[in-house]
């Protein structure tokens, strides 16, 4: 739009919402979950979910999860989804001999992601900004679930995950700074869970639907009260 001749300041972004009563963090989803993968209390669980395209970035998480594998054993990688990289995925995952560190459920119906977030401990969302690539809303859904997030400083990325507050922003295409944000979180469960509050109270007060249609309302508000006063 500001290729077109529109002022930046003008131009305002705003994301979908999550419906906080539909997705929410469960501990019985939590527990039947990893039990049904065979995770133990102990690990720690990454989880990415997308369809296996090159916007999503994933390949960037497969890289950083070797090199997190490389100080933490206790953890897993679930990631949710399918498509055409996921020969290119394999390739990594034996490559890097990660197999036993990752699970692929495959795609699954929306009503079951709940159970997803609530059994992970940090979401990872290593977008890329090209092709371009907006705001993941499963992003703001783990927040509903009060995870923190580590995703790449692009996009929609950043309307959303504030670094070091409810989370990391990693540079695109960088394996060793997401595994580096994720090794610091995996090794702190105090700092994971104060991210994990904030993700939630933002989610609470600022992108859930009702919060999001308030904000709506207020813009063309402004607007209207704009055209009244140039008129």
């Amino acid at each position: 739009m500001v290729k077109a001749g529109l002022e930046e300041n003008t131009i305002d972004l705003v994301i979908y919402g999550v419906d906080e009563n539909r997705i929410h963090f469960s501990e019985e989803s939590r527990n039947n979950l990893r039990e049904r993968f065979g995770i133990s209390k102990n690990d720690l669980v990454l989880l990415m979910i997308g369809r296996f395209v090159p916007k999503k970035g994933f390949s960037t998480g497969f890289l950083a999860l070797k090199l997190i594998t490389d100080r933490i054993k206790n953890i897993k990688m679930i990631v949710v989804g399918d498509g055409a990289l996921k020969d290119e995925y394999l390739a990594i995952i034996k490559k890097e001999s990660l197999s036993p560190f990752v699970i692929f459920p495959g795609s699954i119906p929306l009503e079951e992601l709940s159970e997803y977030y609530s059994a992970c401990d940090i979401f990872l969302m290593p977008s890329r900004k090209l092709p371009a690539h907006g705001l993941n809303v499963v992003v703001v859904e783990a927040m509903a679930c009060g995870r923190p997030v580590v995703a790449s400083d692009i996009g929609g990325n950043r309307l959303v995950v504030f670094n070091g507050t409810n989370g990391y922003l990693h540079q695109e295409n960088n394996p060793r700074q997401l595994a580096d944000f994720v090794i610091t979180l995996a090794e702190n469960p105090d700092l994971r869970k104060e991210m994990g509050q904030t993700s939630l109270k933002l989610v609470n007060e600022r992108f859930n639907w009702d919060a999001i249609a308030q904000y709506y309302i207020h813009k063309y508000l402004e607007i209207d009260k704009s055209r009244v006063a140039s008129a």
